[in-house]
């Protein structure tokens, strides 16, 4: 980790998250990874780094968790819609950022940074905001044949008509943030589905 990348983390990690801190703190954080040859990452912190930057995310090692949990739950819609999704929990934890959350802890502590931006509800809360800012629209994509349904996937936030996404508090709690999502699903077939959250409507 060169003085400019420490840099950047110290000042993004100790002021209010906006946009431009959001993004600058991911960027720091993947260029530390390119540092280290690619490998220091957990996976899925990398893709949320790189889904910031990329209007169009293509690494398949990087999205395909994102990806293989909706093509999932569309074949589950498909085959048991009145059942409950057994992947439900997993695709919360990833477009939910429980998994970011939990990644990007692990990284500040274990790098001897002020990590009070993952375990403050009300600063992770404003991290989330700025972070689905940058985010939106931005689409993922996966092209190895083993998936059924899911090709491609862009997320769009929108204001809530029944609730909005929720994430869990230090407590345990669930607290609820002022915006929808829908999942946009570009399919194999050439068809699209979408899927709202956080009632998991498909239309």
């Amino acid at each position: 980790m060169n003085d400019k990348q420490k840099r950047d983390i110290e000042r993004t990690v100790s002021q209010p998250p906006t946009e431009d801190t959001v993004r600058t703190l991911m960027v720091a954080i993947r260029e530390v990874d390119d540092g280290a040859g690619g490998a220091s990452l957990p996976r899925n912190l990398r893709a949320y780094c790189n889904w910031t930057v990329h209007m169009h995310l293509t690494a398949n090692h990087q999205t395909e968790p994102f990806l293989k949990v909706v093509d999932n739950y569309i074949q589950h819609m498909k085959d048991s819609p009145d059942k409950p999704f057994q992947g439900t929990q997993t695709m919360e934890s990833l477009y939910y950022m429980e998994d970011l959350r939990q990644s990007l802890r692990d990284f500040l502590k274990a790098n001897g940074f002020d990590y009070t931006i993952t375990d403050t509800d009300n600063t992770w809360k404003e991290f989330l905001k700025a972070y689905f800012a940058l985010v939106h629209e931005r689409k993922l994509t996966y092209s190895k044949a083993d998936l059924v349904h899911a090709q491609e996937i862009s997320l769009t936030t929108l204001s809530p008509s029944t609730g909005g996404i929720h994430f869990l508090t230090s407590a345990g709690e669930t607290a609820t943030l002022d915006f929808s999502m829908k999942l946009e699903v570009k399919k194999k077939d050439g068809t699209t589905t979408n899927i709202s959250l956080p009632d998991w409507k498909t239309f």
